[in-house]
């Protein structure tokens, strides 16, 4: 894939992750918080395994090789989403945005240490604190009213969880498609949220509306099957630092079209703060990779979605 094409790939991925907490917020009035998750998965699991199917993308062949991509359904979908929805009940959208942001500097991290061709360099480590500071900026007023450490702690540990989980899959999945992946994915998680939310909520339903149904459709098709695969895929071709750096530039568009769809007031530090994003991230990606690193399954399959 040309680079021209994976940077389109990835502003494709930012736009829909960057609708995904409206979708959420919709989706709320109508599901619990796991249910709302694991009914996302569980619509996009069938379209998934379709395609992989209809493709003939290789699965893994032995016992042996399920084990990381069933370890990556418990730390990429399950318990990430999981800590997310309990923390959103706490803690101001704001907050959530800023705390998570330290996942690039997670991956960062990690990547430096694992990872041969992501060392951390002086303008890698200069573009993500830029970045970092930016989002903090655009969101310094909206970081009050928490009334939770242990929601503040759970948006940590996602990020930390979903670092570990983008390293992993950069080193040890480069011959499994991002579509079978992503599948196994959404079946396990699926079954999981949704078997949490009949432990602890009571079920996943609180009502049925044509908004509510449209939100868990936009999250399992675009958000889902689109949005993951691409990312996983992403993660091979550009590399696990610059595809982390979407927790910057997601928030700050969410901002947008909660602007435009819900009439929510923007702060006057947005423009300032957005220029330090796009700055922090033009910085970062930068940095190129030390070797080449091949999508999977690009030979065989063209797009992957």
């Amino acid at each position: 894939m040309s680079p021209r094409r994976s940077y389109a790939l990835f502003a494709l991925v930012c736009l829909i992750f960057s609708t995904k907490w409206l979708a959420i917020r919709i989706g709320f009035d109508d599901f619990r918080p796991l249910g709302s998750a694991g009914l996302r998965f569980l619509v996009a699991f069938p379209i998934l395994l379709a395609y992989a199917l209809a493709r003939k993308l290789s699965w893994p062949r032995t016992a042996r090789g399920w084990v990381i991509p069933l370890g990556l359904t418990l730390s990429m979908f399950a318990v990430p989403y999981a800590l997310i929805y309990f923390a959103e009940q706490t803690v101001p959208s704001g907050l959530t945005a800023v705390l998570f942001a330290v996942h690039a500097i997670f991956v960062a991290l990690l990547a430096h240490f694992v990872l041969h061709d992501e060392p951390l360099t002086t303008a890698r480590v200069t573009g993500i604190l830029v970045g970092f500071a930016g989002v903090v900026l655009v969101f310094w007023e909206r970081m009050h009213g928490h009334r939770s450490w242990l929601g503040e702690a759970a948006i940590l540990a996602c990020a930390a969880i979903q670092a570990v989980s983008s390293v992993v899959v950069r080193r040890t999945q480069k011959d499994l498609h991002p579509v079978v992946l992503s599948c196994i994915g959404c079946g396990v998680g699926a079954v999981l949220l949704l078997g949490a939310s009949l432990l602890f909520e009571g079920g996943p339903v609180i009502r049925l509306t044509a908004a509510g149904v449209g939100a868990i459709l936009y999250l399992a098709i675009l958000g889902t099957v689109i949005a993951f695969s691409l990312t996983i895929r992403l993660i091979h071709e550009l590399g696990s630092n610059r595809v982390a750096m979407t927790v910057y530039v997601t928030p700050i568009a969410a901002l947008l079209w909660g602007n435009l769809f819900r009439g929510e007031t923007l702060g006057g530090r947005l423009l300032l703060g957005t220029a330090l994003v796009v700055g922090g991230v033009w910085l970062a990606s930068r940095v190129p990779l030390r070797t080449a690193a091949p999508a999977p399954g690009v030979a065989a399959t063209g797009t992957g979605t």
